[in-house]
């Protein structure tokens, strides 16, 4: 629960970057967070990719969310 909220700020963080490779650079780091920490504190399964996949989804609705303040904000 911690990561996903972790991972959530982190792709926020990335979505309300103006410059692309910064944004693109912050989200690499985050999805190579993501693996790790899902490789070292994680049995990995068939159920842990269920969380794998929850993490994923934290990740990107945190970035469409910096995108949308990023785009509304003037």
């Amino acid at each position: 629960m911690i990561l996903a909220l972790a991972l959530f700020t982190l792709g926020a963080c990335a979505g309300l970057m103006y410059d692309g490779v910064s944004r693109a650079i912050m989200l690499i780091m985050a999805i190579l967070l993501l693996f790790v920490s899902w490789v070292l504190f994680s049995e990995v399964d068939i159920f842990s990719f269920f969380i794998f996949a929850g993490h994923l989804l934290a990740l990107s609705s945190g970035y469409l969310t910096g995108l949308y303040i990023q785009r509304r904000s003037p």
